[in-house]
């Protein structure tokens, strides 16, 4: 089950910290550096480029695979209890879909299940596209803040309108 909030890139305003940081060429490089990759492009989407996911209480992020290669994430308020970051690395590939193994964490086996507890300001670069990961419930009164900073090794990427409509309820 997901039930978050989404701050789109056309909601963050333009002179923000959020958004100088994103548009840092040195953030970047260095990102591109960590991934191993000769440069990096900001998201041309005019939604999906830069988000602030909001998870109020009670709010979560179900498991889940990655379309993207990697995802960068900055930590702006985590939540007062709960919102772990859980995360099952490796747990497919791209010859191996690995559906039982899968199967036995969606049904709530713990075996390879990592959490991390992300303090406010925490950088995370993360290849989801093979590791299922979640965010597990909100608790306390305020809501907890993550960055969602979308690169790409190519110049140009869009998210579908489909997907658009689906996290945004919008396409423009």
């Amino acid at each position: 089950m997901s039930d978050k909030g989404c701050i789109a890139h056309d909601r963050i305003a333009a002179d923000s910290a959020l958004r100088a940081l994103y548009d840092w060429p040195p953030l970047r490089a260095f990102i591109a550096a960590v991934l191993g990759v000769e440069t990096l492009y900001p998201y041309a989407d005019p939604l999906g480029s830069l988000n602030i996911n909001v998870f109020a209480p009670g709010q979560q992020l179900g498991w889940h695979f990655d379309n993207a290669d990697f995802v960068t994430t900055l930590m702006l308020r985590p939540a007062e209890a709960g919102g772990l970051y859980e995360y099952t690395p490796g747990l497919r590939g791209p010859e191996n879909a690995n559906y039982d193994a899968v199967a036995r964490v969606l049904d709530g086996a713990r075996a390879g299940v990592r959490a991390l507890g992300l303090e406010a300001g925490a950088l995370v670069v993360f290849r989801g596209r093979y590791a299922l990961h979640r965010v597990t419930p909100v608790e306390g009164a305020h809501p907890r803040l993550l960055a969602v900073l979308s690169y790409d090794p190519e110049p140009g990427k869009m998210l579908t309108e489909h997907t658009r409509k689906i996290f945004y309820g919008r396409v423009a």
